[in-house]
């Protein structure tokens, strides 16, 4: 019975205490659990137990029950839900957008790499059909010699060679064989290092870095191919170099240019490879080496510079004999026919045209002069184009005759062989004159170039004796020529009609009365030799040369050897005059 009673003190302790802690009554709380703790004790005595005395305590507050606000259902927000949504959807788009086209871009990269080394592969030297060496290279003696060092370079061993410029210049006018010159030395040197031919304009590209890439990627490819076939040396030859090696600006605005120019130099100078492994020759080859970089042509780069410029006498007789020996068996005419072409200033490249254009008109069964015809027919059409049909009045043809005869006079008079006259009308010319100097020479004197001057007057002063001073446009160019011959006179070499003693003329001080007085004295000249020829005893010979000129349209070198002038050109220094002395 006690047990009962004591688990209903413990109930009523335990509900208390919960009460206690509901209401935070921290004394009651404390006093009760020592009542707990201590109940079954001996020596502690405790009140007796009389529940009406805590009624009043245990029983909870009568208060009121808060009422609190119901706020009221919201119904879902399903704009911002699909804003959200949205939102979501375009991020993923962004970021799949974004992953793509960097999968993209190192596609491309791989692709362009692969294309790029493929490209740098096919831009090694293969010859197809007949090898071309340095032998089939007509003339130049002296070009052909510095680059048989190289040959002989790559022949012999590493511990051997002659520590020759590793990077060679080939700079010149247009169509002198800068490029077929690096054909026939890459099929000299074939056998013993690979040879890589391209242009400047494979490394031009509106991506930047591409250049600088392909750059490095055609000399990795070269170098491979010689560890591979076990070379010591690799050739790359870089035609129209200008294309990438032109000169930097400060502006900043060819930023490609200039890195592509950089690899270059960075390769030429070897730094990505050591001196065991194949070293690099570089040869380039430019029309404008004005225009290239100082740093790309400096000692150490492009060093060596080597000038082609066009054929001299000997190279020309050289072209003309291998391609037109077949055709024309007389020495004299072949020689005569070298003179004309090299004293038109012919290139290579044109003399070949000429030989393809000569050859579809010539046959073996014509005569020396028919071929020779032919030949000066197909230099014509080189020189100034188709000739052209429309009729000319008979006034204007008898100008023509007499203005290119008045060059040819003059030019005999003075010791000059005149090869060729046209009056065959060719683009802007109505004809033209081919006249030479006797002896030729690459330094011409005072003397000499006066002469030039009074033969180009020659067409203008014919006119002006033929029709009384009423001169046509016809002279212009020769009076454009005239003039240039004597300002370089005067202003580039210091020369004067007066005397031989050096004075430099001030920019605009007595220049122009100088290159006036030239012109007029040899002018006054041009018109003495063709009175002379004007005389009665001398008409004929002239009349003669008029009637073939008007039928034929052609002469030749026979045509003026009858014609001959007693005077000589004198140049008096004290009067500063041009003299007719009597030889």
């Amino acid at each position: 019975m006690l047990k009962y009673k004591m688990l209903d003190v413990y109930k009523k302790y335990f509900f208390y205490l919960f009460n206690c802690i509901y209401k935070l009554k921290i004394k009651a709380l404390i006093i009760f659990t020592f009542v707990l703790l201590n109940y079954k004790k001996k020596d502690v005595n405790f009140m007796k137990w009389e529940p009406e005395r805590f009624e009043d305590e245990m029983q909870p507050p009568k208060q009121p029950i808060p009422v609190f606000p119901l706020f009221p259902k919201k119904r879902p927000d399903y704009l911002l839900i699909t804003t959200r949504v949205l939102s979501i959807i375009v991020n993923l788009l962004l970021i799949s957008f974004i992953a793509m086209l960097i999968d993209i871009v190192q596609d491309y990269k791989k692709a362009s790499e692969k294309k790029d080394n493929k490209w740098a592969a096919e831009k090694q030297y293969k010859p197809i059909g007949k090898k071309q060496t340095i032998d089939d290279f007509i003339g130049y003696e002296e070009v052909k010699d510095e680059l048989q060092k190289y040959i002989e370079e790559v022949k012999t061993p590493p511990n051997k060679s002659q520590n020759l410029s590793r990077g060679i210049l080939l700079y010149g006018p247009p169509g002198t064989g800068k490029t077929f010159l690096a054909k026939c030395l890459a099929g000299s040197v074939k056998d013993y290092a690979p040879f890589f031919i391209t242009t400047g304009s494979d490394f031009v590209e509106k991506y930047v870095g591409v250049g600088a890439f392909r750059v490095r990627s055609l000399f990795e490819a070269a170098k491979n191919t010689a560890i591979v076939e076990n070379k010591n040396y690799f050739f790359v030859f870089i035609d129209e170099i200008d294309a990438i090696g032109g000169k930097r600006s400060d502006d900043n605005r060819n930023i490609e240019h200039h890195s592509t120019l950089n690899a270059l130099l960075a390769e030429i100078d070897g730094f990505s490879s050591s001196d065991k492994e194949s070293q690099p020759i570089i040869i380039a080859a430019t029309n404008r080496k004005d225009a290239l970089d100082e740093a790309l042509i400096r000692d150490g780069r492009l060093g060596k510079h080597i000038y082609l410029g066009l054929p001299d006498l000997k190279t020309t007789k050289e072209f003309m004999q291998k391609a037109f020996s077949s055709f024309i068996t007389s020495p004299g005419d072949l020689e005569a026919l070298s003179k004309v072409i090299h004293g038109s200033h012919f290139s290579p490249a044109q003399i070949m045209a000429l030989t393809k254009e000569a050859k579809k008109r010539l046959s073996l069964q014509q005569s020396d002069g028919e071929k020779i015809n032919i030949i000066y027919e197909a230099m014509d059409s080189i020189l100034m184009g188709p000739e052209n049909k429309s009729e000319r009045s008979e006034q204007d043809s008898q100008r023509v005759i007499d203005h290119e005869l008045g060059h040819a006079l003059v030019a005999t008079a003075l010791g000059f062989q005149v090869h060729h006259l046209s009056i065959k009308s060719r683009g802007q010319a109505g004809g033209y004159t081919i006249s030479f100097p006797e002896k030729d020479t690459k330094l011409p004197t005072k003397l000499d170039l006066i002469k030039h001057i009074i033969v180009a007057l020659g067409g203008r002063a014919a006119e002006s004796i033929s029709f009384q001073e009423d001169i046509s446009v016809g002279c212009g160019s020769d009076l454009q020529k005239a003039s240039n011959v004597a300002k370089n006179m005067v202003i580039q070499w210091g020369m004067k009609l007066q005397d031989d003693r050096f004075s430099s003329l001030n920019e605009n001080e007595h220049q122009n009365e100088e290159i006036q007085k030239i012109i007029e004295e040899s002018y006054k000249i041009a018109k003495e030799i063709l009175r002379y020829f004007s005389e009665p005893n001398q008409a004929q010979k002239k009349a003669d040369l008029i009637n073939k000129l008007r039928n034929q349209k052609t002469l030749n070198k026979t045509d003026f050897e009858s014609i001959q002038y007693p005077k000589t050109l004198k140049i008096d220094k004290n009067q500063g005059t041009l003299q007719l002395e009597q030889s």
